[in-house]
């Protein structure tokens, strides 16, 4: 289940042509640029799949434990998350799709200050039509921005190919649902430090987000923020998480819907600013994704 819609549990039928893993990580750090700025890419003689379907799956995995993070002629990769706390673990299963091996197999996850990241030791050869998992473990010190980034190096049939992809480890992962009445979050709204810009967001919205429960469920059980109950529906949607990590800082979202303009204006406060600035940065890429 989840926020997104499903929870993927399509992709385990068949323990091959289902799961499958890609490897990742780029060296770069992650340094606070957001996930609507990261650039999704296939290197190599042969296209891979597009940027637009590289972050529809990624936007999916954001609110989702387990689904696909990458497809394309040589390579399937599937994702299994679990979180506890501020520790996370995402298995990787990276399907080898040809009828020859896949070599030189390297797979590497940035990390930042605020989160540790441990790539488990893996083989640099998927024989044909093989799978290998690949576990990568995180440790979240403090909120982050942004995503982290993967990069998979392989050869095939004497082609180079490089993916840049993203590990779908989001600051919304390390947050609890905090139940508050309407009073205490406007109350604590007020008092909050961090407001952005002071204007909310706009973005047109996905059109499955336009139903009120879709949306709940978005924010309850995908991004982990709890919703407070108001007296008019036509009202914006108010929804309160806590950092589970040593600061234990409260994020505060409140969301309202022009209908016939597919318009959210997506207002977030926070006591820390990287927490302010992820959520509402998920936020606006997931409202958009698979929007054309």
């Amino acid at each position: 289940g989840g926020g997104g819609g499903g929870g993927g549990g399509d992709l385990m039928d068949d323990p091959f042509m289902s799961l499958s893993a890609a490897t990742m990580g780029a060296a770069p750090a992650v340094g606070g640029s957001k996930i609507a700025d990261f650039t999704f890419s296939v290197t190599g003689a042969t296209a891979g799949a597009t940027a637009e379907q590289i972050a529809a799956w990624h936007a999916r995995l954001a609110v989702n434990k387990e689904g696909v993070l990458y497809e394309d002629g040589f390579l399937q990769i599937g994702v299994k998350t679990e979180y506890n706390g501020s520790k996370g673990k995402v298995s990787l299963f990276l399907g080898n799709k040809k009828q020859e091996a896949i070599q030189g197999l390297a797979v590497q996850v940035g990390g930042s200050s605020d989160l540790t990241v441990v790539v488990g030791t893996h083989g640099a050869v998927i024989e044909a039509r093989q799978q290998m998992q690949v576990t990568v473990n995180v440790d979240c010190m403090s909120p982050f921005v942004g995503a982290l980034p993967l990069s998979i190096l392989m050869t095939v049939g004497g082609e180079n190919r490089k993916l840049n992809l993203s590990l779908p480890v989001v600051v919304t992962k390390f947050v609890k649902t905090v139940t508050m009445t309407e009073e205490e979050f406007e109350k604590k709204w007020e008092e909050c430090v961090y407001g952005g810009a002071g204007v909310p967001l706009s973005v047109v919205a996905n059109d499955k987000w336009l139903k009120e429960e879709t949306l709940h469920a978005l924010l309850n059980n995908g991004l982990h923020c709890g919703l407070v109950n108001r007296p008019s529906p036509s009202s914006p949607s108010y929804a309160a998480g806590a950092f589970l990590g040593a600061s234990s800082d409260e994020v505060l979202v409140s969301l309202s819907l022009d209908k016939p303009s597919k318009t959210f204006s997506i207002s977030v406060r926070s006591n820390h600013s990287n927490l302010r600035d992820a959520v509402e940065d998920l936020l606006s890429v997931i409202l958009q994704s698979g929007k054309k």
